[in-house]
């Protein structure tokens, strides 16, 4: 199973300068990152970003 990760890009422009260079899910919550922690809950490996164009 694959995941893919969306935003908002409201909630991409209320993180500044934390996701100025990477999209939401790949911030650090602890070791690991939200998307990796998702990948872990759901037992996937694959895993995408639906984010902005320039990331």
């Amino acid at each position: 199973m694959s995941i893919l990760f969306a935003e908002h890009p409201e909630a991409h422009q209320q993180l500044l300068p934390l996701t100025y260079t990477r999209p939401i899910a790949n911030l650090r919550v602890g070791i690991l990152t939200i998307a990796e922690k998702w990948a872990r809950r759901f037992d996937s490996v694959d895993f995408g970003f639906d984010t902005l164009p320039y990331l």
